[in-house]
């Protein structure tokens, strides 16, 4: 196992490259353990407008970049290892990434979370196959082509506005009749000319898994029962919202609730007087990013499925 460290952290988005310029400069020599996809959710976006100190906005990789050499700068030192286990039920608690063993004095999980799907039997089919979990990543594979995005928060703006830029049009699908994001996203998106609603409707189902490939999806309006489907737009961007939570402002995230789930209690748990589990707490761990009590979260963002053939988009291109 070597030296134990001081402190390491889980997680390298802004919340845990935050905490390792915090722990560094004091001196803490903490170990990042950064996964093998660094820099969180930020690394899927474009413009960030709302971070301190940019006031014509910064590209997210660009930020997260920054961050990690500030990081680094201070003395954190980072390696690319998804985290597999934590034993947090002996102190110093144990980490293990790989092949290699820690042993920390504090452990900070800062690991954010995940998108969150349709649940459709055919999303996982037909992953990279014309459905994409980043709109940006992927939305070149379908530029001039119809693009249908499926939800009403920020996610599902932001990613609207970003692929009418390639696209020829957006229908954007809610299972409203009114949006949850932001007033000035709803505002771009309404007044951008390539941009149309689709409202109180859900997707049934997303065809054709027999030809390997997206060539429709089936819509149903949600107050009249109405199939409105096969639609023909034959792509699909998803932001479907899991349960809303006060501290998450974004609800299409999930935390990925796997590695220290019954290992660790949340300070905000503890406020609630909600133990989770039905055991002995484990120890208090600071939660960071998105992370909610018991979850060690990966880092992805929305979901897409842009809809023309999508050919070209192996199943390595999903994020």
């Amino acid at each position: 196992m070597g030296t134990t460290r001081k402190v390491i952290v889980i997680g390298s988005g802004p919340a845990g490259h935050t905490a390792a310029i915090y722990a560094a400069r004091a001196n803490l020599a903490p170990l990042m353990l950064t996964g093998v996809q660094p820099g969180g959710q930020l690394m899927l976006t474009t413009l960030v407008e709302n971070y301190p100190g940019f006031v014509e906005g910064i590209q997210g990789p660009e930020l997260m970049e920054t961050m990690k050499r500030q990081a680094e700068h201070f003395g954190t030192e980072m390696i690319a290892e998804d985290v597999t286990a934590v034993d947090f039920s002996r102190r110093p608690f144990v980490v293990q990434a790989g092949d290699a063993t820690w042993e920390g004095h504090t452990i900070i999980i800062a690991t954010g979370a995940t998108a969150k799907l349709l649940g459709l039997p055919a999303e996982t089919k037909l992953m990279g196959r014309g459905i994409s979990t980043c709109a940006t990543c992927d939305g070149f594979f379908f530029k001039d082509q119809n693009i249908m995005v499926v939800g009403g928060g920020d996610s599902a703006m932001e990613e609207a506005l970003y692929l009418s830029r390639l696209g020829k049009k957006v229908d954007v699908v809610h299972r409203r009749d009114t949006l949850r994001a932001s007033k000035i996203m709803q505002e771009r998106a309404f007044k951008n000319p390539k941009i149309e609603f689709v409202w109180d409707s859900a997707v049934d189902d997303v065809m054709d898994v027999e030809k390997g490939k997206v060539t429709a999806v089936r819509l149903r309006n949600l107050k009249t029962g109405t199939a409105l489907g096969p639609s023909g737009r034959r792509r699909l961007h998803s932001d479907r919202p899991r349960a809303e939570h006060p501290d998450l402002p974004r609800p299409d995230r999930a935390p990925a609730e796997r590695l220290h789930q019954g290992e660790a209690r949340d300070d905000r748990d503890e406020r609630a007087g909600r133990l989770r589990g039905g055991r002995r707490p484990g120890p208090r761990l600071p939660p960071g990013g998105d992370g909610r009590g018991d979850g060690l979260h990966g880092c992805a963002r929305g979901r897409a499925v842009p809809r023309s053939d999508p050919a070209a988009l192996g199943t390595d291109t999903a994020a």
